[in-house]
């Protein structure tokens, strides 16, 4: 509940900025507190109905413009942290009190890996709150938690069908194949 507090805190510094105390979630609300109470229109982009685009995208090219620009955009991330993870994991806890999500490799054009019902690959961390989201999420009693990055799986496929004696020997004493790579350009990481 934590994020909650913090997200109505960030709210209560945004409010001060309009003009009339509005709700911040959604972009025609955002659209009337840049374009209309504070006439930011530097970097403008229209959308439909002759309304600026509050896509997160502009909204960081004219941050500086204004602090309340900043605000709205750290008000919309604690707000999904808070929507999607905060309440929306609290739905997806089954009868023994754990969230299982559920890997395809059918939902993606590559076949990698994809987590479903729910998807906890998207939890972010550059947020203090998103890594406190997924601290919360702990193994079972005799279990462990991998973390594996399967997008080298083509540069195993191209070690393979290549036959690169050097890309196999890094993969198979578990270097690190992209430090092997810079090390055979001469630079060091």
């Amino acid at each position: 509940m934590e994020s909650l507090g913090k997200v109505l805190n960030l709210k209560g510094k945004v409010l001060p900025f309009t003009e009339d105390k509005v709700t911040l979630i959604g972009k025609m609300t955002d659209n009337t507190i840049i374009e209309g109470e504070h006439n930011i229109t530097k970097y403008p982009k229209k959308i439909k109905d002759n309304k600026y685009s509050t896509s997160k995208d502009i909204l960081d090219k004219i941050r500086f413009v204004h602090p309340i620009v900043d605000k709205i955009l750290e008000y919309r991330t604690l707000a999904k942290l808070y929507t999607n993870y905060a309440v929306g994991l609290k739905n997806e806890v089954r009868d023994d009190g754990r969230i299982h999500t559920i890997f395809t490799q059918t939902l993606t054009r590559t076949g990698r890996l994809s987590s479903i019902e729910p998807n906890l690959q998207n939890i972010p961390i550059r947020f203090e709150e998103g890594k406190l989201i997924r601290k919360a999420f702990v193994p079972e009693e005799g279990c462990t938690f991998i973390s594996s990055d399967y997008s080298q799986i083509e540069l195993r496929i191209l070690a393979h069908i290549s036959g690169d004696e050097i890309m196999i020997k890094a993969f198979n004493d578990g270097d690190d194949i992209h430090k092997r790579g810079f090390s055979l350009a001469g630079i060091s990481l």
